[in-house]
């Protein structure tokens, strides 16, 4: 049985890479990745500070693993100086390559949700992050 604080502990950005790699890899065998979308409601430490390579743990998981947790993943994007949205959002472009359907029915979903709660940071990002996004907003706009 793995301990999450310890887990989380090995993770710190600031740790020995060797240790870092010891937590990415022992991090690899949690299936649940909700506790590295949100680590904050497991771990009392500095979350900031695990960020980075709870982001390089999702992004080993395969697409399978990832397609229930998919609406929390673009919702890391709600903020790119977040410590791994920028490795979450790479991933997002792997998973589309496999998964197209699901990927853009996941973004309607969230750039909808994003403008009525007048998130227009979150709206800006999705739309800059995937031209692609244009259509479900202004569907008159040829890409």
């Amino acid at each position: 049985m793995i301990n999450i604080k310890e887990l989380f502990d090995k993770l710190k950005w600031n740790n020995n890479i060797l240790i870092q790699r010891q937590g990415i890899n022992e991090g690899l065998k949690i299936k649940d990745i909700s506790i590295f979308l949100k680590p904050w409601l497991y771990y009392d430490g500095d979350c900031k500070a695990i960020l980075g390579n709870c982001a390089r743990i999702i992004y080993k998981k395969n697409d399978d693993e990832l397609k229930p947790y998919l609406y929390e993943l673009f919702e890391v994007l709600k903020d790119l100086n977040c410590p791994g949205a920028l490795l979450i959002n790479k991933r997002l472009f792997e998973f589309k390559k496999n998964n197209y359907t699901l990927y853009n029915e996941m973004l309607q979903k969230v750039l909808k949700e994003a403008e009525d709660n007048h998130n227009n940071v979150w709206k800006e990002t999705l739309l800059e992050i995937d031209d692609t996004a244009l259509y479900f907003i202004c569907p008159d706009i040829e890409l």
